[in-house]
């Protein structure tokens, strides 16, 4: 090796090791935007992969038979036992009426088993992307659900479900919902008229074919007034009333003030 080659190669070790200034400028903006590209796309590479072998392992696991006999059948799917209060109501009145439905939830401990039901069938299906991926191979005449944007994120339609439903489950208006948030349902179970106005205003402006609408009420309302029914308040007794007025401008307390505290405290008797 000659002593030039050797100079060239000391001297690129040397380069190497020790930190040199960079003059190059890159703005903040774009900068941001340039991060933010990186990390959305690793993000999401990361989801498709572990997307992906979710779905090999399960289908090299075996399909899950209690999910894909259903022909016929109406499936209920809950994210976790908080919702009870919401679809206690509905399989009180599937029990009444005799008819056989799966009641599909997240884990074991959900209310649901403490119930004694001749015609509702619990299973547990896990969380997450975990039930996501058990559901995208459910087979049901009706699916039935709270869960907003189907077929938009990981929840994604089964070829062999005929029909899918949204309960809503709060009285604030669809709007409020994230985009696209009922857009793939075939119908959806409101609580007020004023909910299916929006409903077909957003349909009209997305080209979309018009869902099956159909008031139902509010379920969990109606759990809070058979409770409310069974208290035995004493005239003169002190109880506690809840205000919970959310945030924003059309807050509770942003739009009323103390108005209903006003009326409440009027009415306490």
């Amino acid at each position: 090796m000659t002593k030039k080659i050797k100079y060239l190669l000391f001297t690129f070790i040397i380069l190497a090791l020790v930190p040199q200034p960079s003059y190059a400028y890159i703005d903040p903006g774009s900068g941001s935007m340039l991060l933010s590209v990186v990390i959305t796309i690793l993000a999401s590479l990361g989801f498709f992969i572990h997307s992906i072998i979710n779905k090999i392992k399960f289908l090299f696991g075996g399909k899950d038979e209690g999910l894909c006999n259903n022909a016929g059948k109406i499936v209920i799917y809950s994210e976790g036992k908080q919702y009870w209060n919401v679809f206690k109501a509905v399989l009180d009145e599937f029990e009444a009426r005799g008819k056989d439905v799966i009641y599909l939830t997240a884990t074991d401990d959900d209310p649901f088993y403490n119930e004694k039901y001749e015609h509702i069938e619990g299973k547990v299906v896990g969380f997450g992307n975990k039930a996501y991926i058990k559901l995208a191979f459910l087979e049901a005449d009706i699916c039935l659900m709270t869960t907003p944007n189907l077929e938009v994120y990981q929840l994604k339609r089964s070829k062999k479900v005929k029909h899918y439903s949204h309960l809503v489950h709060a009285t604030r208006c669809v709007t409020l919902l994230e985009m696209f948030a009922l857009d793939y349902y075939d119908s959806v179970l409101t609580n007020g008229k004023y909910q299916e106005k929006y409903i077909r205003q957003l349909e009209k402006q997305r080209g979309l074919k018009p869902k099956e609408l159909e008031v139902v009420g509010l379920t969990y309302l109606d759990e809070l007034k058979k409770k409310l029914d069974k208290l035995e308040i004493k005239k003169g007794e002190k109880f506690t009333v809840l205000l919970a007025p959310t945030w924003g401008e059309n807050a509770l307390l942003k739009r009323f003030g103390t108005k209903i505290i006003d009326e409440l405290v009027k009415n306490k008797d």
